[in-house]
């Protein structure tokens, strides 16, 4: 059963700049197959689910990023090693989080007003979770004033901004509340 478990897996391919995407696909692939805990476990894990998750670690990294965690004999410290290598250790993450994330997020602008609230939530939403990656902290009720506050700089969503700033709470309001909002 597990040859053809292992056979099955097909895990992300991680790059040199998908490191936060490829994390969070490989935590929800290794949660549906139940091996997470091999990576988050506090305690002891069971040995053959370590040994498939860090197969599955393994498979979803190219041969160069495999060379340097080939000494890694469990998948939560292969996984530490991969976040170290491609985010770097804890003070430079929380640095990376609070200076250029948090700048490049503060100074996000739409780039025309006429292209879809998706691109610029996109990029914003890219943003944020590059900086909780790094450690950083992020309130939602900041995302969301400070989509508003770019929208409102446009005249074409002049009205919309204003109910929105009127009738909502923007304290509670999540990201995609308001872009459907706005896009409504």
């Amino acid at each position: 059963m597990e040859d053809a478990f292992l056979a099955s897996l097909a895990s992300p391919v991680l790059t040199k700049r998908n490191y936060v995407t490829w994390a969070i696909r490989m935590k929800v692939y290794l949660q549906a197959h139940s091996l997470w805990d091999a990576i988050d476990a506090a305690g002891p894990v069971d040995p053959p689910a370590d040994r498939l998750a860090l197969a599955a670690i393994h498979r979803g990294i190219r041969r160069h990023t495999l060379l340097k965690i080939v000494s890694k004999e469990t998948a939560r410290e292969a996984g530490q090693a991969l976040r170290t290598l491609l985010l770097g250790t804890e003070p430079v993450m929380r640095a990376t989080a609070e200076s250029s994330l948090a700048r490049e997020l503060k100074a996000a602008r739409m780039k025309d007003p006429e292209r879809p609230v998706d691109d610029f939530a996109a990029r914003v939403t890219a943003l944020v979770v590059d900086i909780r990656a790094h450690g950083g902290v992020v309130q939602e009720s900041y995302v969301v004033r400070k989509m508003k506050i770019l929208r409102a700089a446009s005249p074409n969503f002049f009205q919309i901004v204003l109910a929105i700033e009127v009738f909502c709470d923007l304290e509670s309001m999540t990201v995609e509340d308001l872009v459907g909002r706005l896009k409504a």
